[in-house]
């Protein structure tokens, strides 16, 4: 019985990775232009200058082209004054992309684009583990980080998100069944909010595995950096688990 679900689980995991692949994919903007097109304040520079030549030839930066100052949003609607901040936003991505490395390299800091769009973060940790699933015949690896931003004073948590090429976060992704949050976690219950509290399973189970050690890092930090601003973010998988944070 537990062969056979697992097997229809990998079977309708498969069809929708092939399906997921038919569609074109646009690889983000070189990280080198990136940084390259900013000045220390995070200020698009002058054409000529970025590009590294002059003339008329030359084109201009890679965010000149796009939006040479940040875009400001406000609806004016939100007692929180809602606004959108680009440069703040590419952090936020860039964070969320570093968490696709490996805990080593992510705890090194010293390569891809990670180092060179954000090259002075302190206190790296990685940490990585499996989540239990299906009674124990797949595992979902789960990873993130934790690091201080001294440039913004930002205390960043970024989760990763599902690996392509791991069935276990498939299945995890797949485990649609919605359940109540474990009393462990310490969140008000349904009667409290009065509101009807779901979360999909295999969030729950991978978050599970991951906030002691989460909530305990990340405390550490703000003890050490009690000003610091807070920044959780995560793609895929990992958009799930950070809200769950």
């Amino acid at each position: 019985m537990r062969k056979a679900l697992a097997l229809q689980v990998t079977a309708l995991c498969l069809l929708s990775l092939a399906w997921g692949c038919t569609g074109a994919r646009t690889l983000p903007h070189r990280a080198k232009e990136l940084a390259l097109s900013r000045d220390g304040a995070g200020r698009a520079l002058g054409g000529s200058a970025a590009a590294g030549g002059s003339g008329s030839d030359s084109k201009p930066p890679l965010l000149k082209r796009h939006h040479s100052q940040p875009i400001q949003f406000n609806n004016g609607s939100d007692l929180g004054n809602l606004t959108f901040d680009y440069y703040q936003a590419l952090d936020i991505y860039y964070f969320a992309t570093a968490a696709y490395c490996t805990a080593s390299n992510i705890d090194a800091w010293d390569s891809g684009r990670k180092a060179l769009i954000h090259p002075d973060v302190e206190a790296v940790v990685a940490y990585n583990t499996t989540v239990p699933l299906l009674w124990n015949i797949e595992k979902a690896p789960v990873l993130f980080f934790i690091l201080y931003y001294p440039k913004n004073d930002t205390i960043v948590l970024s989760f990763q998100g599902t690996q392509g090429d791991s069935m276990g976060d498939w299945v995890d992704d797949f485990m649609f069944a919605m359940g109540t949050p474990p009393d462990t976690w310490g969140w008000p219950s349904g009667e409290d909010l009065d509101v009807d509290l779901r979360i999909e399973d295999g969030f729950a189970y991978a978050w599970d595995e991951l906030r002691d050690q989460a909530f305990n890092l990340t405390t550490t930090l703000m003890d050490t950096y009690p000003s610091a601003k807070y920044m959780v973010t995560g793609h895929s998988l990992g958009g799930a688990l950070a809200s769950l944070a």
